[in-house]
């Protein structure tokens, strides 16, 4: 089981490591706005086999409560989607994109407390060193001092908070529901509230632009198919475990960016990659 969810984890690593890489470009150039709604829009598309699927084929029972945490949860989701667009348009990546990764902390937190997970020693040995390993990974140690001076840092760090939350709320719905009924309505409630926010906001809004189409189609796509995973992972293992394996996406957009833009590996991220990787092995004892 601990093996099926370090899979699942791995998938949604891959594919949110990708779909943060992708999500730079149309976020400077369409807005933040525009970005979440369109690509949530697309994500309701992509939703609606599973929606007719378990509809159609399993009954249910929710409750009030149930709603609230739901709502609650895709408000945290919102508001991390957000602020980690709004990060990518003020900052650079490698160095935002770290920090809002760091989320896997705050369920961890969040899941041993309230859910009630417990960790084995090599798995909190784990955590540490995975935390670490982002770090080294996605920074740059000779400019750390500037950190606190970085365009979008702060927005980086509010995304953290909220997609920790929205992982744990997650966790503890799931517990009601079930995976699957989870990932239907966690992505059916995040596309309702993303609309209602959109067509709320006042000024200019921009649609789908032809040229970004297909960029967010494909993040859409990747995103449905990670969190899935994720989902998926949760169902046979540790909430807190899966959304940790989840959170070492940047090693995959720091790799896009040695593949693509011919980028150099600094000696930390070296290290930094090492560490990951010997926590990886450390959750799977």
């Amino acid at each position: 089981m601990i093996l099926t969810g370090i899979l699942c984890g791995l998938a949604a690593m891959l594919g949110y490591g990708i779909s943060d890489y992708l999500l730079k470009k149309p976020s400077e150039k369409i807005g933040t706005y525009s970005t979440l709604f369109q690509i949530q829009v697309i994500t309701l598309i992509l939703n609606i086999p599973f929606i007719i699927y378990y509809f159609s084929k399993y009954t249910f029972n929710i409750t009030v409560s149930d709603l609230v945490i739901l709502t609650i949860a895709a408000i945290f989701d919102v508001f991390a989607w957000f602020n980690f667009s709004k990060s990518l348009t003020k900052g650079e990546i490698a160095i935002v994109t770290p920090i809002m990764s760091v989320y896997s902390i705050v369920t961890v937190v969040l899941s041993v407390f309230f859910l009630n997970e417990i960790l084995n020693s090599y798995q909190l040995v784990a955590v540490f060193l995975a935390l670490l390993g982002i770090i080294l990974t996605s920074a740059d140690i000779k400019n750390l001092h500037k950190i606190h001076s970085t365009k979008g840092v702060l927005n980086a760090f509010a995304s953290m908070i909220g997609w920790g939350g929205f992982l744990f709320f997650t966790g503890f719905i799931k517990n009601r529901l079930g995976w699957l009924l989870t990932f239907v309505l966690t992505n059916l409630f995040i596309g309702i509230f993303v609309t209602l926010i959109y067509l709320l906001k006042k000024g200019n809004k921009k649609y789908i632009s032809k040229k970004y189409i297909t960029r967010l189609f494909m993040i859409a796509l990747i995103n449905l198919v990670a969190w899935f995973a994720m989902n998926l992972g949760f169902s046979v293992s540790y909430v807190s475990i899966v959304s940790l394996i989840s959170s070492l996406s940047p090693v995959i957009t720091i790799s896009l960016g040695l593949v693509i833009l011919k980028e150099k590996l600094l000696v930390n991220q070296k290290i930094g990659i090492g560490l990951i990787i010997l926590s990886l092995v450390l959750i799977g004892i």
